[in-house]
């Protein structure tokens, strides 16, 4: 007689429960404290000055100026504006609108005017060495941007020296791409909007991007992703390396939004609120130059602008 064995089936309750369970977030991780800054609270990310920043003093100390510059809007900008809260693009390629090539060119002659405009060209005409160098992040969208900068200047140039002063700049200006100068990497959120990140890990967006004031989070890092102190860490590399390889220049800094917002505190230019540095989340503007390290006296505030609540990248 075949006897066939028997294998008890699992309890159907918990087999239910474990079905139905809502997912849990699992916690984020934390990123080391960066240089020049104490921790203040792991729970909502926040950090604190120890002191000026010793990276601004030696980029002043090298006679390095820099200029910032978001790039002009992006298919995900115009998107995100649409949509009413911002898309969470980071390092994936989202290229510039026809309205985010206006604003650059719009931006060169900005640029220009914030340069020493006909005074100052006339100099670097004589003197190349007096032209900046023009660093833009490799996402499409910030290089195009840095791209049509130089073409602005060159177009300067012919105004004043004609197709000669043109062709020295086009020769002489140097247009370099370089990937520390990517925004944010949002991990498994790339390309995903702000929302679906807030069901997901509503405590870490209410200190990363509250919907009211600024935020303090700067060492959770994204899924897969990136923080703030990350962002710092490879910025403060970059302009580190400025230092050595372009002192007594102006390097013009062709970047994203949450990037310059993590150089603006790196450098020691953010503001604070209760002890801890704030986080000026969609205040910068696409395609508008400011100084961050400047030899009259460290840098300068950021455009007057009102916070836009679907604006990041």
């Amino acid at each position: 007689m075949l006897i066939v064995s028997w294998t008890p089936l699992p309890p159907v309750r918990p087999l239910l429960a474990q079905i139905q369970r809502p997912q849990q977030s699992q916690a984020l991780e934390l990123a080391p404290v960066p240089s020049g800054f104490a921790s203040v609270d792991e729970v909502d990310g926040s950090l604190a000055y120890q002191g000026p920043s010793l990276l601004c003093r030696r980029l002043m100390n090298s006679g390095v100026q820099v200029m910032a510059v978001r790039h002009g809007q992006s298919l995900s900008n115009a998107q995100s504006e649409s949509l009413g809260q911002p898309l969470l693009y980071g390092q994936s390629e989202s290229p510039l609108t026809d309205k985010g090539r206006a604003q650059a060119h719009t931006c060169a002659e900005q640029l220009y005017q914030q340069l020493g405009g006909e005074p100052w060209l006339s100099q670097a005409l004589e003197d190349p060495t007096l032209l900046p160098v023009i660093v833009g992040s490799d996402l499409s969208r910030a290089y195009e941007t840095a791209t049509i900068l130089k073409a602005g200047l060159a177009r300067q140039a012919e105004e004043l020296a004609g197709p000669d002063g043109r062709a020295l700049v086009e020769k002489e200006l140097v247009v370099l791409s370089d990937a520390r100068l990517r925004e944010t990497h949002f991990g498994r959120f790339e390309t995903r909007p702000l929302a679906e990140l807030q069901g997901s890990y509503p405590d870490f967006v209410s200190h990363w991007r509250p919907s009211e004031g600024p935020g303090t989070d700067f060492r959770h890092r994204f899924p897969g992703g990136e923080s703030r102190a990350d962002v710092m860490r490879r910025m403060g590399n970059f302009l580190d390396a400025c230092c050595l390889r372009y002192p007594q220049k102006t390097v013009i800094m062709v970047s994203h939004g949450e990037t310059l917002l993590s150089t603006r505190a790196l450098l020691g230019k953010a503001t604070e609120t209760e002890g801890k540095v704030a986080a000026e989340t969609g205040v910068i503007p696409n395609a508008t130059p400011f100084w961050l390290v400047h030899n009259t006296g460290g840098g300068q505030g950021l455009p007057a602008v009102a916070r836009r609540p679907y604006d990041l990248e």
